[in-house]
Formats: C-alpha cells, structure tokens, sequence
C-alpha cells in the first residue's frame, strides 16, 4: 500500500546567458552560443507527489505524465485541482495511482 502525503508544483526557470567565458571553452551544460557568450538553459517544470509506503518516503514527478496525456497548458491552479485530491489518498502500487491520475485528467 502507498499513500500520497503532499504534493508540490515548481515552475520552470529561465534560460540564462553567461559571458565571458575564456580558453576556448564550452561551458558544461550549454545549449548554444560560441565566441565566449553561451546560452544555459533553465530547470523544467515539475510536478512532485510525496509518496509513502510504510517505512519510507520518496518523490514521483508526474509532470512528463500530465504533459504527455493533456494538450492544454500546466499551471499552479491545474496542478492543485489534480493534486488536491490524491492526498492522503492510498493505492495498492503505484501502476494503481498512474490510472487514476490518468482517469482524473
């Protein structure tokens, strides 16, 4: 049995341009850029349901789940009316909480 504690949503943060850069080096992590101006892209959104089966607790992101079966935009409101009501709501194994996330979209 699982059971979802909370749940968060965070947005996505921008991409940002670092300059400067010497020694005819490509930063790690650029995406594009070159002559010493290279572009880092910035963190995707996620959204991170606590999960507890018993003893321990981890993380699930669902975002890529929601996005891949929605066609309309993800926002903090969305993410709360999903959300809201898998707290403290418990599941035989997680194939279970996907189906309903699903059936609930």
């Amino acid at each position: 049995m699982i059971t979802v504690k909370t749940y968060r949503y965070s947005q996505s943060t921008e991409g940002t341009l670092i300059q400067g850069v010497k020694g005819n080096r490509t930063p790690r992590g650029a995406v594009g850029g070159g002559y010493g101006s290279f572009i880092m892209p910035g963190n995707p959104p996620q959204i991170i349901l606590i999960i507890s089966n018993g003893e321990s607790s981890y993380p699930m992101d669902i975002y890529n789940l929601v996005k891949a079966n929605v066609s309309r935009r993800i926002t903090q409101k969305f993410a709360d009316t999903l959300c809201s009501s898998l707290v403290n709501a418990s599941f035989n194994n997680e194939d279970a909480l996907v189906r309903t996330i699903l059936a609930r979209l």
